[in-house]
């Protein structure tokens, strides 16, 4: 029997996203991030989509930032944890670790020999800090770093073959997962900035780690199949720190990280309804497609909560908790941006005819019309005649809202 993970939150994706999406495979290719003969299976992943699902509300420019970081971080970890498996050797991987932390703690000082994924996050660090104010880049800064000690601890309990038990966990996860360093960006890809008394208080703090703890193990309990296969490694997923204390077989296990998994979705439910917008108030002037996630209608199971079907791969955490915690510290007031249209210019192929409507905020082009039955948006007025991108795979894409747990673990 399949097992499904209970979200009934909305889903929501940015109405750019097929333009970002491209925009970030871009921007790796020509850091040379990855190895050309790489580029396309990563990009069949569709990594680079995912900034659209995280920063639904941020202008063109502040989301295409936060989805550049993502794409990084997915490259990062194809190249130094899952593909060359330098990440199984913690001498070796420590050098890497290093020098990345150095682009965060001396961006200006420039290594003859910096590795592309170091050069692409120096890029990185520069337009955040073009973007925001020196506190929002210390606080991206400070977890990216985190990020990057996490997975060189990751690396040690891989050679060592041990995980603690699920709750200590947990905290390492948060971390090793970046979605706190994602998450910084929000107000960022929103031009706005959190005052440190709200960013830094109890129950913000909860919320962004709630959010953070949802995307980690709905990612674990999706990925545990694969990574525990014959031909994997030993797997850094909660499901084995679990079998490592006191379950008694992989089912009761994977249970127990759904019993925690569950109890953080009810916290971030609680936590966000104190932030709670009213449902009229305004979203990013360029506007947003949001569809209801299919767990608004949902069948109740005897022994938890609801649980609901999706048809997509991606963690739905990410997707909604993510939009979620980027509602409750923004909040419903305008938001405050030279041009929420702002952004390098955009080198997808234009589409179809299509009307256009004028951005209230800039004045650009940046509007959505019907065609039949697709939706298309254009971008900003850059001088030229303005693309036209379907967005059929976006609406598609974003009305799905929780993710299946498929019945293939190996119980």
């Amino acid at each position: 029997m399949d097992q499904e993970l209970w979200c009934p939150l909305e889903s929501s994706v940015h109405p750019m996203l097929e333009v970002m999406e491209a925009e970030s495979i871009w921007w790796l290719d020509r850091h040379r991030v990855l190895p050309v003969g790489r580029l396309p299976a990563f990009r069949a992943g569709s990594p680079a989509a995912l900034g659209s699902y995280t920063y639904p509300r941020g202008t063109l420019a502040g989301t295409q930032l936060a989805s550049d970081f993502i794409t990084w971080l997915f490259a990062f970890d194809d190249l130094y944890c899952d593909g060359n498996r330098i990440g199984s050797d913690p001498v070796e991987f420590s050098a890497v670790v290093g020098d990345l932390i150095q682009v965060l703690e001396a961006p200006e000082s420039v290594n003859s020999h910096e590795l592309p994924v170091a050069r692409a996050l120096r890029d990185l660090h520069r337009r955040v800090g073009e973007s925001s104010s020196a506190v929002q880049c210390r606080r991206w800064a400070d977890d990216t770093e985190k990020y990057l000690l996490a997975k060189l601890w990751e690396a040690g309990r891989r050679r060592a073959e041990s995980l603690p038990p699920l709750a200590s966990y947990v905290h390492m996860r948060r971390l090793g997962g970046a979605n706190i360093a994602c998450l910084m960006l929000t107000d960022i890809s929103l031009g706005r900035e959190v005052p440190a008394e709200v960013m830094c208080a109890r129950r913000m703090t909860e919320l962004v780690r709630a959010a953070a703890d949802l995307a980690d193990l709905d990612n674990d309990l999706l990925s545990y199949a694969r990574e525990s296969g014959p031909d994997e490694e030993f797997p850094i997923n909660g499901v084995t720190a679990a079998a490592q204390h006191g379950a008694r077989d992989t089912a009761e296990a994977v249970a127990r990280v759904l019993e925690f998994r569950n109890t953080r979705m009810r916290t971030l439910l609680e936590i966000s309804a104190h932030f709670a917008e009213s449902p009229d108030s305004p979203a990013a002037e360029c506007g947003q497609v949001t569809k209801p996630s299919p767990s608004t209608s949902l069948t109740r199971s005897s022994s938890g909560p609801p649980l609901s079907k999706t048809r997509s791969r991606r963690s739905s955490s990410w997707v909604s908790a993510g939009s979620q915690t980027a509602t409750a510290v923004t909040g419903p007031s305008p938001i405050r941006t030279r041009s929420p249209c702002a952004g390098r210019e955009l080198r997808n192929p234009s589409g179809s005819r299509s009307s256009e409507i004028i951005c209230p905020s800039s004045g650009s082009r940046c509007g959505r019309t019907a065609i039949g039955d697709e939706s298309v948006m254009t971008t900003p007025d850059l001088g030229r005649e303005p693309h036209h991108l379907p967005l059929s795979n976006a609406r598609r894409a974003a009305a799905a809202g929780s993710r299946r747990l498929s019945n293939n673990l190996p119980l």
